[in-house]
């Protein structure tokens, strides 16, 4: 364990390598019409190795599938979102990429699905989510990972919100 640079208090890995200006967090929100329309966000990984530590998927419509994929084909990128440094000021720069809205001739490998239940009808409002704080995922450098966020159902439209935080560290041999 080490020591906090500020106060000394112990850290934990997450703790310490906010410290070092290496954890990064990005948000989206979009919008997704009845089935079988989608929202879609692309993670281009840089140089670094990419440990996710949180992500989070917020949506109030029913049948609501979050699916991601790694090594889609990307025709286009979409709408760049510039992610922020956990450190603030005192961090580094991220050398991965996040957008919004890419567009893809194959969506390439699938990593498991999670499927979110709600409901959004007359007289009844749920809200589905995901979120695995805590688990942790890495991620190969230099590599694109399509997240897409289905609606399943056909009685509304819904909003979603993707939040994602994670480190970058170099790789070591």
């Amino acid at each position: 364990m080490a020591l906090s640079q500020f106060d000394n208090a112990t850290l934990d890995d997450l703790a310490y390598r906010i410290e070092q200006g290496t954890v990064f967090e990005v948000a989206s929100k979009g919008s997704v019409a009845n089935t079988p329309a989608r929202v879609t966000w692309l993670f281009r990984t840089g140089r670094k190795r990419v440990i996710v530590y949180d992500r989070t998927v917020i949506t109030n419509g029913d049948e609501i599938t979050y699916q991601a994929f790694k090594g889609p084909t990307v025709t286009n990128v979409g709408t760049p979102i510039t992610p922020t440094n956990r450190a603030g000021s005192l961090g580094l720069t991220p050398s991965s990429r996040f957008y919004s809205a890419p567009t893809v001739s194959a969506d390439g490998t699938p990593i498991p699905a999670l499927y979110m239940p709600g409901a959004n009808e007359p007289g009844h409002h749920g809200a589905g989510q995901f979120s695995r704080e805590g688990q942790i995922r890495i991620l190969d450098p230099m590599t694109d990972y399509l997240v897409t966020v289905t609606n399943e159902g056909d009685v509304v439209s819904a909003s979603v919100q993707l939040y994602l935080m994670y480190a970058e560290l170099e790789p070591t041999t």
